[in-house]
């Protein structure tokens, strides 16, 4: 059983949940079978030492890895329909942005973010 068995669990649940066009009652478009794959590739290229993030969908067919550890302190990473990265982050008074195209490596300045905000040693400030 590998270190990330739940995390892949998590999201395979919540693409099938999200599989079908109108999935929120609103009109949500699908997850795709496209998407998924570059989310699972995404899950792939996450170093070990990062605790797993939690899984949501959204309207426009996304899936979203999100690192939660305060008001002050979170990232959400949105895996595109078009298989790209976008992100947004809180970090104190920061509030990075960023998009970037994704094959199979994540982009250095996403996984320092990543790591500083669930990182313990860092304090939660305003």
């Amino acid at each position: 059983m590998s270190q990330r068995d739940t995390l892949v669990a998590s999201l395979r649940k919540t693409a099938l949940t999200c599989s079908k066009v109108g999935w929120d009652g609103y009109g949500a478009r699908a997850v795709s079978a496209a998407t998924l794959a570059a989310a699972l590739r995404f899950v792939t290229a996450l170093p070990p030492d990062l605790p797993d993030p939690s899984v949501v969908a959204d309207a426009r067919g996304a899936l979203s890895f999100e690192w939660y550890v305060s008001v002050f302190r979170l990232i959400s990473v949105g895996i595109e329909p078009d298989g790209s990265l976008t992100w947004a982050a809180i970090l104190g008074a920061l509030c990075p942005v960023g998009q970037t195209g994704f094959l199979d490596d994540l982009p250095d300045d996403l996984l320092v973010l990543i790591h500083r905000i669930v990182d313990k040693r860092e304090y939660d400030k305003p």
